[in-house]
C-alpha cells in the first residue's frame, strides 16, 4: 500500500531549519538533514489498515487469557553493525513517496534494501553497491520495476539456491494489476539493472470477481516460489486473497514463459491476509507452508502439497491464547497525530527445523494498545499429522506503550529475532529488536534494545479526508545472514523534523546487525508421521552455539561413530551439513578406497528396492565416501566406494539398494582433511525392462522433471545438477533440465560425451565440422539451433548447419562447463 506526494521543486530555495526534539532512547541523534516543503497529497492507492479479517464460518475458541509478556533477565545482544539505509528522497518523476514499506534481505556478501521510494544494494558496512535514494546512480523503484505505479515492494534471500527474490506490485484497478518477480541471477548482484532476470503477469483474478492484487507476501522452498496477496474490488471491496505457486527451477533459469499456479480464495473460507513461509531446510518433499490469522484464538496453516505444479491445499486451525482485536492507531511524543499500526494481519512467517514461525500486530488484554505477538507451531510432517502450538507470547511494555509493524525470523540453531517499532505519548518511534535462544525458557524473548531511535516525532503529510494518521508502513524486515547465521534487522525512524506548520517531515530506514552465535547449518526435516500417527513427543529445547567456544568442540549431529549414526528416514530426496572437524576415526573403521580420517556415519533402509545416489556435493574440502551393509563395525561388507568420482574432489555413488536392507554411509575426509561436510542421498524407482518392440511404434509422452538424480532431457547431465545456478557451472549448474540441446558435449577420450567441455575434443571438434551450406561433414551431434534465452547455452534443437554464430561461439563460450 502506497501514497505519493508531489515534490514542490520550487519550494527547495526555502530551505527550513531542521527541529530536533529530544534523543529517544538509546541515545542516538537522528540525522541533520534541511527539510524541504512539500505539497499535498493528491490521494491514495490503497486501503489504509483499516480492514478487518472477515468473520471465520468457523466459530470462535472459548474465551481465553492473553498471552504472557514474559521477558528473561537476559539482554538482547548488542548492535555489531547499524548505518543508514534508503531515506525519502524524490524519485526520478519528482514524486517522493510515503510510507517506505521498508524490506530488505542479505546475501553472502551484501544486502539488498527495496522501498516503495528506491531500491539500492549494499556492502555490510554499508558501502553503496548500486542504486541508492539519491545522486546519478540512484534508482527508483519503477525503474527497478520497469512500469509506472509500482508499490509494496518485498525482498528475500533464498540460501539453498544463493539467488535473491524480489516481489514488486502494480496498479490499482483490475486493468491494470500486475504482480512483478525479480530474480537475481547469482548471489552477488552488483546492477539493479542487468543482474536481474525480471517477469510480469496479470494478478488481479479471483473466484469472487475481479480486482486488483495488495499487500503481497512472498516465500520460497527448494521446489517453489510462493507469493500471496489480498484482492480487492476497484471500489476497495474486499474479494478474497490468493496464491500464486511458481516453479523455482524456471524462474531461476530466466524463463520468460515461467508457469504458475492460482489458488483463489473467497473472504469467508479463505480469511484475510496469509502469509508463505521462507523455508530455511527441507520441508517435507513437494510441501509448502503458510500461516495466517483466523480469529483472536485461531491461527491457520496450510500446507501446500505436490508442489510446484500440482499444489492441493490442507488446512489446520491452531489455537492460542488471545491476541487481541485491532488498535488502529499508536501515540508518539509531542504531536496529537497518530500512527497507523496496519494491525490484525500476519506480517511474515518463516519456516525452519520443523516449526513455523510468524508474528502480527495485536493488542493487550484490555484491547487498548498494540501490542506485538508471536508464534511458534510445530508443523510435524503436516498434513500427514496435525500441527501444534509450541509457544505463542506478547511483547507488551507496560502502560501506555504501543509495539506494532513486527517481522520475525530464525537462524539454524533455533534462535529466533524480531524487530518492531514503538511509541507512546512519551516516546518518539523508535525501532526496537529482540530475540530468544531455542534454549531459553519457553514463551519467553530476552529484553528489547534500541536499534534506531527518533528524535521527534514523524509527520509527513496532512492525512486523508476520513483519516488524519501518519503512514508509518506496512511491514518490516529480519533477515538471517547466510555467511554467519547473524541476523540483520530493517525497519524505519523519524529522519527528518517536520517544521512548525507540519506535513514535511521525513522518514528513513536503519539497517543493524547482532547475534546470537549460532554457527551451524540447518537440519533436514523430521520425517511425517506414518499413517498410525506419531508418539507424543518429547520437547527438548535445540542446542545452541554460544559466542563462546566450548574447550572441546562436538559434532552437531553426533554421528562420528557408526554406532551413533544419523537414521536416514524416508521420503528422500535427505540432504545434510556438518563441520567435521571434531570428528575422529574410530578404531576399527574399514577404508576401502582411500586414506581417510574424520568420518561420520548415516544410515538408510530403503522400503522397496530403488537406485540410491549418495554423493558430497557441496562440501568444501576433498571427501571420500563409502558404502556398506552389516549391523556392526567388525562385520561389514562393502558395497560401493568412491574418492573423487564427483565434480572436483567430491564423491558420488550411484547403486540398486534391496528393500529391507540397512545401508551404512561413511564419509571421511581425504588424508585427514576436514571442513564444512554435505551428505545427500537421493533415490529413484528401478528401471523396468524394455518391452519387446512391437510393430506399432509407441508415443512417448513429454518428459516431466523426476526427482534426482533422473535425467530427463538425457543429456547425461542429472536434473539436480543442471537446476544448479549458473554461477556452478562447474558442477554442470546453469542449464535446462528439459532441453536436450542446450550442452556442447561431443566428443571424448574414447569417442564418446565425457561430461566436460574442453578444447580438444569439442571446441576444436566444432570447428572442424564447420559448414555454413550444410554440406559435409555435417553432423548433428556438432550442430545447435538458434540462440534463445539469457544463458549462452540454452539453444533450440538442431538447424541442419554448423555455423560460426550459434555452434563454434556457442561451444566455446561454454567452456569448462562440467557435468562430470
Amino acid at each position: 500500500m502506497r501514497l505519493k506526494f508531489l515534490l514542490a521543486l520550487l519550494a527547495l530555495a526555502t530551505i527550513a531549519a531542521v527541529v530536533l526534539g529530544a534523543p529517544g532512547a538509546g541515545g542516538q541523534q537522528p540525522d541533520l538533514i534541511a527539510t524541504p516543503t512539500l505539497a499535498d497529497p493528491p490521494g491514495i492507492e490503497a486501503p489504509l489498515g483499516r480492514y478487518e479479517e472477515p468473520p471465520s464460518l468457523l466459530p470462535l475458541a472459548e474465551a481465553v487469557p492473553a498471552p504472557p509478556s514474559l521477558i528473561s533477565s537476559t539482554n538482547a545482544p548488542s548492535i555489531t553493525a547499524g548505518f543508514n539505509g534508503i531515506g525519502q528522497e524524490p524519485d526520478g518523476d519528482g514524486f517522493i513517496h510515503s510510507p517506505p514499506d521498508t524490506h530488505a534481505a542479505a546475501g553472502p556478501s551484501s544486502i539488498v534494501e527495496i522501498t516503495n521510494g528506491h531500491v539500492a544494494i549494499y556492502n555490510k558496512t554499508g558501502g553503496l553497491i548500486a542504486g541508492g535514494d539519491s545522486g546519478a546512480g540512484a534508482v527508483d523503484l519503477d525503474t527497478f520495476c520497469g512500469f509506472e505505479g509500482c508499490f509494496d515492494p518485498k525482498v528475500i534471500y533464498d540460501q539453498e539456491a544463493e539467488r535473491f527474490v524480489a516481489v514488486v506490485l502494480e496498479g490499482t484497478q483490475f486493468s491494470d494489476s500486475y504482480l512483478h518477480i525479480m530474480v537475481s541471477i547469482d548471489a552477488t548482484p552488483a546492477n539493479l539493472t542487468t543482474d536481474w532476470d525480471k517477469f510480469r503477469h496479470a494478478a488481479g483474478t479471483n473466484i469472487t470477481g475481479n480486482g486488483w492484487f495488495d499487500y503481497p507476501g512472498l516465500g520460497v522452498s527448494p521446489d517453489a516460489v510462493v507469493v500471496t496477496g489480498n484482492i480487492f474490488s476497484n471500489a476497495g471491496t474486499f474479494r478474497g486473497t490468493k496464491i500464486r505457486v511458481f516453479d523455482k527451477a524456471e524462474l531461476y533459469d530466466g524463463d520468460a514463459t515461467a508457469t504458475f499456479v492460482d489458488i483463489d480464495r473467497n473472504p469467508a473460507s479463505g480469511g484475510f491476509t496469509i502469509m508463505p513461509a521462507h523455508h530455511f531446510g527441507s520441508p517435507p518433499s513437494g510441501t509448502f507452508y503458510l500461516l495466517q490469522r483466523w480469529n483472536s484464538t485461531s491461527l491457520r496453516v496450510t500446507a501446500l502439497t505436490g508442489v510446484p505444479g500440482s499444489p492441493a491445499a490442507s488446512n489446520a486451525l491452531v489455537s492460542t491464547s488471545d491476541q487481541g482485536l485491532c488498535v488502529f492507531d499508536a501515540p508518539q511524543q509531542g504531536t496529537t497525530k497518530l500512527i497507523d499500526t496496519v494491525c490484525l494481519r500476519m506480517m511474515n512467517a518463516v519456516w525452519g527445523d520443523g516449526s513455523l514461525w510468524g508474528t502480527l500486530t495485536g493488542s493487550d488484554s484490555a484491547d487498548v494498545r498494540t501490542v506485538v505477538q508471536w508464534f511458534e507451531i510445530e508443523t510435524n510432517g503436516y498434513p500427514s499429522s496435525s500441527p501444534t502450538l509450541r509457544q505463542h507470547s506478547a511483547i507488551d511494555e507496560g502502560t501506555g506503550e504501543f509495539t506494532y509493524m513486527p517481522s520475525i525470523s530464525v537462524d539454524s540453531c533455533g534462535n529466533a529475532a524480531l524487530t518492531y517499532t514503538q511509541s507512546s505519548s512519551s516516546r518518539f518511534p523508535e525501532m526496537r529488536y529482540t530475540g530468544r535462544l531455542a534454549a531459553d525458557t519457553l514463551n519467553t524473548l530476552q529484553a528489547s534494545s534500541v536499534a534506531k531511535a527518533s528524535a521527534f516525532f514523524f509527520d509527513d503529510f496532512t492525512g486523508l479526508p476520513d483519516d488524519s494518521t501518519e503512514r508509518w508502513g506496512d511491514y518490516s524486515a529480519t533477515t538471517v545472514d547466510p555467511s554467519d547465521q547473524s541476523f540483520w534487522v530493517a525497519h524505519e525512524y523519524a529522519r527528518v523534523a517536520a517544521t512548525g506548520s507540519g506535513d514535511n517531515g521525513r522518514w528513513g530506514t536503519w539497517l543493524a546487525n547482532f547475534t546470537f552465535g549460532c554457527t551451524s547449518v540447518p537440519t533436514p526435516t523430521p520425517t511425517p508421521c506414518p499413517t498410525n500417527g506419531c508418539p507424543t513427543p518429547t520437547i527438548t529445547p535445540t542446542p545452541t552455539t554460544t559466542p563462546t567456544p566450548t574447550p572441546t568442540p562436538t559434532l552437531a549431529k553426533g554421528n562420528d561413530d557408526f554406532d551413533a549414526a544419523v537414521v536416514v528416514s524416508a521420503p528422500l530426496p535427505y540432504s545434510n551439513k556438518q563441520e567435521t572437524g571434531p570428528a575422529t576415526l574410530q578404531v576399527g573403521e574399514p577404508q576401502p578406497c582411500a586414506f581417510i580420517d574424520s568420518t561420520v556415519w548415516y544410515s538408510f533402509t530403503p522400503g522397496t528396492t530403488v537406485i540410491l545416489t549418495s554423493d558430497t556435493l557441496g562440501s568444501d574440502y576433498d571427501t571420500a565416501l563409502a558404502v556398506y551393509t552389516g549391523s556392526s563395525l567388525g562385520a561389514l561388507t562393502s558395497v560401493a566406494c568412491d574418492d573423487d568420482g564427483g565434480p572436483g574432489l567430491l564423491s558420488e555413488i550411484t547403486f540398486t539398494a534391496a528393500a529391507g536392507t540397512t545401508y551404512s554411509f561413511q564419509v571421511g575426509g581425504f588424508d585427514g582433511s576436514t571442513g564444512n561436510q554435505v551428505f545427500n542421498l537421493a533415490s529413484q524407482e528401478v528401471p523396468t525392462p524394455t518391452p519387446t518392440i512391437t510393430p506399432t511404434p509407441t508415443i512417448t509422452p513429454t518428459p516431466t522433471k523426476q526427482p534426482f538424480p533422473a535425467d530427463t532431457d538425457g543429456d547425461g547431465c542429472p536434473d539436480v545438477r543442471e537446476n544448479l545456478p549458473k554461477s556452478q557451472a562447474d558442477q554442470g549448474g546453469g542449464r535446462d533440465y528439459k532441453n536436450p540441446w542446450d550442452f556442447y558435449d561431443v566428443d571424448g577420450l574414447e569417442g564418446e560425451p565425457d561430461g566436460v567441455i574442453d578444447l580438444i575434443f569439442d571446441i576444436l571438434g566444432v570447428i572442424q565440422h564447420y559448414s555454413p551450406g550444410g554440406a559435409p561433414p555435417y553432423d548433428v551431434a556438432f550442430d545447435r539451433g538458434p540462440t534463445t534465452g539469457p544463458n549462452p547455452w540454452n539453444m533450440t534443437a538442431p538447424d541442419g548447419v554448423i555455423d560460426l554464430l550459434n555452434d563454434i561461439l556457442g561451444v566455446i563460450q561454454q567452456h569448462s562447463h562440467d557435468c562430470r
